[in-house]
């Protein structure tokens, strides 16, 4: 990684480390108790070891990070001029719309000049970092019964991550 091009920092009080296979952050969740336990000792605090998506450098200072849904919630830091590929994964019944910047000023959405082709129901949208800030990268992905009369009660879901961009 070096020089700070890219950091993972997840949604939880405990600090990102790095390891001798990497970088690693750790996030804390809770593991609840199996059928019929209840009470204080249902749930257990557990931490759990979040391998952050992998930079690719493109340049000495930017990098190209590769985001999917495994990557949703988190908050990502990166350097003006490197570039994030979201990549989600979905099917002709549950497709993802498109994925949008809350800052395009920060975060600017930029076409595949290869217009790749991607299965039915996908979506692969490039963010090119412009300038210093934040913005916050969304996508929802809907069932195709949402659209008929009367529409299935289906939940969508919601594809959010966090983008801090440094100079």
């Amino acid at each position: 990684m070096g020089t700070g091009a890219a950091a993972i920092v997840p949604g939880s009080p405990a600090p990102a480390r790095l390891s001798a296979a990497g970088p690693v952050a750790v996030a804390t969740g809770v593991a609840v108790g199996g059928a019929g336990v209840s009470g204080p000792s249902a749930a257990t605090p557990v931490a759990t070891a979040i391998r952050p998506p992998a930079c690719q450098r493109v340049l000495a200072t930017a990098c190209l990070v590769v985001v999917t849904q495994a990557d949703a919630g988190r908050t990502l830091r990166l350097r003006v001029g490197s570039r994030i590929r979201l990549v989600l994964q979905g099917s002709a019944g549950f497709g993802w719309g498109a994925a949008h910047s809350s800052n395009p000023r920060v975060l600017r959405p930029t076409p595949d000049p290869l217009m790749t082709p991607i299965p039915i129901g996908w979506i692969r949208t490039d963010f090119a970092v412009v300038r210093g800030g934040r913005a916050t990268v969304t996508a929802v992905q809907a069932p195709a019964c949402a659209a008929d009369h009367p529409p299935c009660l289906a939940p969508d879901r919601l594809f959010s991550l966090m983008v801090v961009a440094i100079r």
